[in-house]
């Protein structure tokens, strides 16, 4: 059976909180409405996707009302 000889150092002390332990930063929330829609470049996957949709909508509503 072979013996593995293996060496260990002392443990390294790590710092668990900041150095300033009682000072707190407060930050503040604005609202504001991000609508990433209308802030990116024309997307042709979701242009067509609308489409579909409300060509399935219109479907539905006129399916709805012949069934009445």
């Amino acid at each position: 059976m072979n013996s593995v000889n293996t060496k260990t150092t002392q443990p390294i002390l790590i710092q668990s909180s900041p150095t300033k332990k009682d000072t707190f930063e407060q930050y503040s929330l604005t609202n504001q409405i991000f609508d990433p829609f209308s802030s990116s470049p024309p997307n042709v996957f979701i242009s067509k996707l609308k489409q579909r949709m409300s060509f399935y909508d219109l479907f539905m509503n006129e399916a709805n009302r012949k069934s009445e």
